[in-house]
């Protein structure tokens, strides 16, 4: 689907774009991977392989010693040096990826950072550090390490965020323009059920953190989002989860993939413990940058793909390719050249409904009557669940319009063989009916929109004493689509057939609301067109 090097993932967004406006996966207390106390490791992956697979913010808690920066984990060492363990991995690693920037955080109290910190930056390559004090632009920040600041320092040196908020939740403003807003809560307590709880509590305050950066509309509001726990319950499994709790990561990864790549979403900068053991999390938080090359690649069976109109042009000129049981949907926009160019794009649905669903389908429809098949209905057989969207130009997303977990207009769509489609059952040339029907039950609806939002049915089978028009819709396999079969521009006839019979009816609709044959191919040998 969506196709990016996550050791270049920044490559594809513009110059112009502040830090604050991305989505950044970055490791919490970076440079624990080869600590072998659980309640002190937080990362499997080295400093440059974390790079390699997309980290972009690096979390370095140091504590001065002998004019050097060691490395630690609280009151635990590491066992490494800053300068030759981070700084210069980081400016090698950026030599080869000059695309790239690296977001820093230097975590001591201590008093004499300051002046260590620029003894370190003495013989380095100036160009591979950005040290201002206000947010840059990406084109600004490319092969540099940009210093976000936890320690003292009189001079300006990097962002200052001293004062970052202990388990708690924040804001700073900057000296010279800009916000950063923490989501610092990671405390479970010392109580193992009450721990449990706390890890929920903090899944919540990330994705509330996430939604915030979402709708926030100042680009220098600077969201820095941890995903992380520890306490009673360790890191690793605060991450993972047990038996007993969702983790962090699976949590945060369900949050991601509701928002749409395509717009992009500014979800901001988002700390993470143990990234790589679930699957796709730093790609899910990247694709939100809108940045990839989001080709629908069709190499699943369950594949769909409809035509829908997007812009509610009246013309159905775009494709929606989804995949049902994963939740990928995609939105693609005919340049009238040969090639296709993607405009929504997202791997958790639309407007809430979540495609997950093995049996989930998407059709068009005029939900307003104008004759623009501008709106979505998606639907999952056996469940009852209908959703019908529009895509709103304004916040450029789906806006759910109608959702029910118990049908439309009566028609339950509980039964796994359930299908919709749009029909003009007025002759009008607006697709703005729906038929439901169960194949092998005998059973045909066809519902309009009233005026409150709600569906009722205009025709159901159970008065016509089953199926419709004299097709009993009594075969498994039978399937209904609507049809212009006097070439007027309406579709206003059904074609109901029975594929592996040979059985093909086209009906239309008679003044007193029922249905008749045109043609039954009872009555011309089977088939159609000989």
């Amino acid at each position: 689907m969506a196709t990016q090097s996550t050791s270049n993932w920044m490559a594809g967004i513009s110059d112009n774009k502040l830090l604050s406006e991305l989505s950044i996966p970055g490791s919490h207390d970076t440079m624990t991977y080869n600590s072998g106390l659980v309640g002190v490791k937080t990362q499997n992956l080295s400093l440059q392989d974390q790079l390699n697979k997309g980290i972009r913010k690096i979390d370095i808690r140091v504590k001065p010693q002998d004019n050097l920066f060691y490395l630690v984990h609280g009151s635990f060492s590491l066992g490494m040096e800053f300068g030759h363990d981070v700084l210069d991995v980081c400016t090698a690693w950026l030599n080869s990826n000059p695309s790239e920037c690296i977001v820093m955080t230097v975590v001591t109290g201590d008093n004499s950072a300051e002046k260590i910190f620029q003894w370190y930056l003495e013989g380095r390559p100036t160009e591979r550090f950005y040290l201002d004090d206000t947010i840059p632009a990406l084109g600004a920040a490319r092969g540099k390490i940009v210093l976000l600041r936890e320690f003292p320092a009189a001079s300006v040196l990097g962002i200052d965020s001293t004062g970052k908020p202990d388990n708690a939740d924040g804001s700073k403003q900057l000296d010279n323009g800009g916000t950063l807003v923490f989501q610092n809560i990671y405390d479970t307590g010392s109580n193992y059920l009450v721990g449990v709880e706390q890890v929920g509590n903090i899944a919540n305050a990330v994705a509330n953190n996430m939604a915030l950066a979402y709708k926030d509309t100042h680009p220098d509001a600077w969201y820095l989002n941890g995903n992380v726990g520890s306490n009673i319950i360790p890191p690793h499994d605060c991450a993972i989860g047990t038996i007993a709790f969702t983790g962090l990561n699976p949590s945060a990864y369900s949050h991601i993939t509701q928002y749409t790549c395509v717009p992009p979403s500014r979800l901001g900068t988002i700390l993470l413990d143990f990234f790589d053991e679930t699957f796709d999390l730093v790609n899910a938080l990247i694709a939100t940058n809108g940045a990839s090359r989001y080709n629908y690649d069709l190499e699943s069976g369950a594949d769909q793909v409809i035509s829908y109109d997007h812009d509610s042009s009246g013309k159905p000129d775009h494709l929606v390719c989804y995949r049902p049981g994963v939740g990928n949907v995609a939105i693609y926009r005919n340049n009238h050249d040969g090639t296709f160019t993607c405009v929504y794009w997202s791997p958790g649905g639309v407007a809430g409904y979540d495609m997950k669903g093995a049996s989930d389908r998407i059709i068009g429809y005029d939900y307003n009557g104008t004759g623009h098949l501008d709106h979505l209905v998606c639907y999952r057989p056996g469940s009852g669940n209908v959703a019908i969207c529009h895509f709103n130009s304004q916040n450029q997303n789906f806006v759910c319009d109608y959702w029910s977990d118990s049908g439309i207009g009566g028609y339950d769509v509980r039964a796994a063989s359930d299908q919709i489609t749009a029909y003009d059952y007025n002759g009008t040339g607006h697709l703005d009916h729906l038929v439901c029907y169960r194949p092998g039950n005998g059973v045909v609806w066809i519902l309009e929109k009233k005026s409150d939002g709600s569906f009722n049915a205009v025709y159901n089978s159970y008065n016509s004493g089953g199926g419709i028009g004299g097709y009993d819709m009594r075969a498994a396999s039978d399937q209904i689509t609507a049809y212009d079969y006097n070439g007027t521009g309406h579709l206003d006839h059904l074609v109901c057939y029975r594929p592996g019979n040979g059985v093909m009816w086209i009906l239309e609709k008679k003044p007193d609301g029922s249905f008749n044959a045109v043609y039954n191919s009872y009555n011309s040998g089977g088939g159609i067109g000989g």
